[in-house]
């Protein structure tokens, strides 16, 4: 905690998203200097993602946060309403799905579901929940929108994997409206489990649909991301701009 109190928020909140970034490098770093195949390289990668969790794990554990000050515990039955049943959400997904499924594996599928679960947690628990709750001191609207810009450029890191501008570009631009919306989600539910759930199931259906043309790429992009604009503009009117905590910090259910 006190990491959080005596440093500069903007300044602690970066070095969160680099401690994350530096295990995503490390389980590159790794399949490309084993040169190991498809399958083995989301293994490897899944292990070195689930590594990022155990450190935020036993950061909360030793500090003066409770796992449900920080988002481990159930959603606010009240919120329910305010995200529209995830109405929204399955509108982006089904987006996706238009230009078909892959057929893989079941040793393929299994070792994504290892992977997309340990990011879902991960980048949750960190842009979420750690950042949020770093930045909740210059106001949730700010906070909201800073972790999201972090969040965003922290998909930059894709150069170093060999994705071309682009693509990396599109996913920049993506990833902070979804920053956007998953901060919202959760600053409403006071919950990480549909954000890490929706993240999941979001990044696993990356790996099981079909890839479109850059042309193809641009135009879901932007589908999606209009639904996104569009959903965190109605969210946006139910956060107060005010320095109240982003997380429950009396919870102790």
């Amino acid at each position: 905690m006190r990491i959080i109190k005596k440093n500069k928020p903007i300044f602690v909140s970066i070095l969160w998203a680099l401690l994350i970034l530096v295990f995503y490098v490390a389980g590159g770093v790794i399949t490309q200097v084993l040169k190991i195949n498809e399958i083995n390289s989301l293994l490897v990668n899944g292990v070195c993602v689930w590594l990022s969790v155990l450190i935020a794990v036993l950061y909360i554990w030793k500090s003066n946060y409770h796992f449900g000050d920080m988002g481990f515990r159930s959603i606010e039955k009240k919120s329910k309403n305010k995200i529209l049943f995830y109405f929204p959400i399955i509108l982006v997904e089904i987006v996706g799905f238009i230009v078909g499924i892959r057929h893989v594996s079941v040793e393929y599928l299994l070792s994504v579901v290892f992977f997309t679960v340990a990011v879902g947690f991960a980048e949750e628990i960190y842009f979420r929940s750690l950042i949020l709750k770093t930045l909740e001191g210059k106001g949730v609207k700010k906070a909201i929108i800073i972790s999201s810009v972090i969040f965003g450029i922290t998909h930059l890191g894709n150069l170093v994997g060999g994705a071309n501008i682009p693509y990396t570009i599109i996913q920049v631009v993506f990833a902070f409206a979804f920053g956007i919306v998953f901060a919202e989600i959760f600053y409403l539910t006071k919950s990480l489990i549909p954000v890490i759930l929706w993240h999941f199931l979001h990044d696993t259906f990356g790996y099981i649909q079909k890839q479109p043309d850059i042309h193809g790429t641009i135009l879901f992009a932007g589908i999606q991301t209009v639904i996104l604009v569009a959903y965190a503009l109605y969210m946006w009117k139910m956060i107060k701009n005010g320095k109240e905590k982003i997380i429950n910090y009396e919870y102790n259910g």
